[in-house]
């Protein structure tokens, strides 16, 4: 795919705007960048959308934003990628839309066999370009739907998979997305050192790449793996942190779930009021946001220590 040097430039933004949080202000460029496009500039009309609906889809993840707007966006990149002719753009078009339906599949329980019929294609797709960061993120994402869907050595397999393409061309945002759910594999396994070595290591990618808006859930979950190992402290600052830069990024999901993990914390330590007090805050977050997940879990925590 031929590439528009101002048009780089303009994505290069936006992805350090995505990572620091700053959703909104990453659409908004986008946004000014559409209007710009020339006359039959499908090619990068259909970059543009994409990336812009790919974001939206964060901020749904996030429990904030429109799954409608989400789909219009990116159904409208999907129409100008297929105008183009471009299987870059297209393979992009069926991950990005595959993507926003799992999220959506995610937040109300639903299936994710629509999300999976978008991410395969991709997955074929870009077995055949020479692209091993998009090739990596396919194997991932295809992995989620395998591990949500209960098969965790499939998706053992993917995500063993996409480390071992994105590793030689030093892709740290895929390496963090595929070493984080190997964590989880080996947690659900019993493996709790390994679990933390491997969230440990999703975290300082992360770090080292300035990746903001999803870093609250990689202390969660080096969080939750040391409080299994017992190792409470650390497992409290982690927590911590998590909240703070949820708060700091405007993450409605990530805050609720940070207090929520504060709360259980307290309630292992039979400290019942922090516990009820940090409860009552995720419940009135997850409520704010419409986050039904989190509402649920902080209804069930105050229950309990109701008895």
């Amino acid at each position: 795919m031929a590439h528009d040097h101002a048009l780089d430039a303009t994505l290069a933004e936006v992805r350090q705007l995505t990572y620091a949080g700053r959703t909104g202000d990453a659409i908004s460029r986008l946004q000014q960048a559409r209007q710009t496009v020339e006359p039959g500039g499908a090619a990068d009309l259909a970059r543009l959308a994409l990336e812009e609906g790919g974001i939206r889809a964060l901020e749904n993840f996030q429990g904030s934003g429109s799954f409608d707007e989400t789909f219009e966006v990116l159904e409208m990149g999907r129409e100008q990628a297929e105008l183009s002719g471009d299987p870059e753009l297209i393979a992009d078009a069926h991950d990005k839309l595959g993507m926003a339906l799992y999220y959506q599949a995610l937040a109300t329980g639903g299936d994710f066999g629509p999300a999976l019929a978008e991410l395969e294609p991709a997955l074929a797709l870009r077995r055949d370009l020479d692209d091993n960061r998009a090739l990596a993120e396919s194997l991932f994402h295809v992995g989620l739907i395998h591990q949500n869907s209960g098969n965790w050595d499939a998706a053992r397999d993917y995500y063993q998979r996409a480390i071992e393409i994105a590793e030689p061309g030093g892709h740290a945002l895929e390496i963090s997305y595929a070493v984080r759910h190997l964590g989880m594999y080996y947690q659900t396994t019993g493996d709790l050192e390994a679990a933390a070595a491997y969230y440990r290591r999703s975290l300082e990618l992360r770090e080292q790449i300035d990746f903001l808006i999803f870093l609250p859930f990689s202390h969660i979950q080096l969080g939750d793996a040391l409080v299994e190992l017992g190792d409470l402290e650390s497992a409290r600052q982690h927590f911590t942190t998590a909240y703070e830069i949820a708060v700091q990024i405007n993450s409605p999901s990530q805050t609720i779930f940070a207090l929520i993990m504060l709360a259980e914390l307290a309630e292992r330590g039979n400290q019942r009021d922090a516990a009820r007090r940090y409860f009552e805050r995720a419940l009135q977050a997850a409520n704010a946001a419409g986050f039904e997940r989190g509402r649920a879990r902080a209804v069930a925590g105050i229950e309990r220590l109701a008895r």
